[in-house]
């Protein structure tokens, strides 16, 4: 059995991840396995998505996490790994200058994708072994920044869409009215194009309603059931969130606009239940790096890749 270890780092608009990953590899498949996540809540999208940039301060405290994870990565004697960054840093202004700095100061490449390629990593995951030859599907990532949507069936993806709805966005009203019609004009017409479409949710608020709906494992969420915890969530203040529902602070606010976007969605497209794999883009730059490692080794006979990372937690 052969092993390896390898890191990703993804730099979103409400937190900062470090992943590592153990991939085993035997005779019948290869495994991920989550060894460690590492979470800050540094919430770069709070500065971008007003002033279009990000400030000095949560510049030097992005260093100071760079270094951090460098360090932590350099403990784990990691040789695989890739740094992405996604809404905040695609829309901030002073950018270049963010990725120059971290790159002197903490010795790391920040890669900034466009939300094409975070769609194509997070389907590089591997985890939608679910899915049926004669349906198609909505694949829905709600970020903190963005809600991007890919209409797909397992022959093409069909169409894709981005909405500036991210959970940061909505929650400092930064969000137009005309947006939230552009994403519904966008679902009717998905939906008349199809009359067997299935719900797939990605992104830390879904996985964290998923789990607070105690769903057994490859069932699907009812949107009955995310109406009952948005009922919950409404109930609660900011403080009884976190102690009664076991929230970290910076999921605590989001998670209620992030709920009602997806009651939304659900009820535009007339579909009651949708399907949650638990699954980040952490774990798609890991099975990309993997690939890319067993190119580069020139390495044959790869077996099926099986993401056990369950980032739900995160």
């Amino acid at each position: 059995m052969n092993f390896l270890k390898i890191g990703a780092i993804d730099i979103g608009s409400n937190g900062i991840r470090l992943f590592i990953a153990n991939v085993l590899e035997d005779s019948e498949q290869t495994t991920v396995y989550k060894e460690s996540i590492h979470r800050i809540p540094l919430r770069l999208g709070e500065d971008v998505f007003t002033s279009g940039l990000v400030s000095e301060l949560k510049k030097i405290n992005l260093i100071k996490v760079m270094q951090a994870f460098k360090l932590l990565m350099e403990v784990e004697q990691l040789k695989i790994y890739r740094v992405c960054a996604t809404s905040a840093l695609r829309e901030a202004s002073n950018a270049d200058a963010i990725v120059a700095d971290v790159k002197r100061f903490a010795g790391l490449n920040i890669d900034i994708i466009s939300c094409e390629e975070e769609s194509s990593l997070l389907f590089q995951s591997r985890k939608l072994s679910f899915l049926k030859p004669k349906h198609d599907y909505l694949y829905i990532d709600l970020g903190g920044g963005s809600l991007d949507i890919t209409f797909f069936n397992l022959n093409q993806n069909i169409e894709s869409a981005s909405f500036k709805l991210g959970t940061i966005r909505i929650l400092k009203g930064l969000t137009s009215q005309d947006e939230f019609e552009r994403l519904k004009k966008w679902l009717l017409n998905i939906i008349n194009k199809s009359n067997k479409i299935q719900l797939i949710g990605s992104g830390g608020n879904i996985n964290k309603i998923f789990k607070k709906a105690n769903v057994e494992k490859d069932n699907p969420l009812s949107l009955r059931k995310i109406q009952k915890i948005r009922k919950e969530l409404l109930s609660h203040n900011f403080n009884e969130r976190m102690k009664f529902m076991e929230l970290n602070s910076d999921r605590a606010d989001v998670i209620l606009p992030a709920t009602e976007l997806f009651i939304s969605i659900m009820q535009w497209t007339n579909i009651d239940e949708i399907t949650v794999p638990i699954v980040g883009l952490c774990d798609g730059i890991v099975a990309n790096e993997y690939l890319k490692y067993i190119a580069e080794n020139k390495k044959s006979n790869v077996k099926p890749l099986e993401i056990n990372s369950n980032q739900s937690e995160y």
